[in-house]
């Protein structure tokens, strides 16, 4: 899968690497401010699969609608 806009990879992780891609193209205050932002929320993001476990499964599964007819 690639992005319309060129990315970088940053660590966001203190204790251990956790990369992001931000887009390349932000200026400098809004690197600082969008990296502030995710160091910040670390928390919400899910890192691995262990990071899901006691996840209601209706909330995090998706399905591809599909007419009946078809195989």
């Amino acid at each position: 899968m690639t992005s319309v806009e060129a990315t970088i990879i940053v660590n966001t992780g203190v204790e251990q690497f956790r990369s992001v891609k931000i887009g390349s193209s932000l200026s400098l205050e809004q690197k600082n401010s969008l990296m502030a932002l995710i160091t910040e929320c670390l928390d919400v993001f899910v890192w691995s699969y262990e990071d899901t476990a006691g996840i209601n499964c209706e909330i995090v599964e998706h399905y591809i609608p599909s007419m009946p007819t078809t195989s």
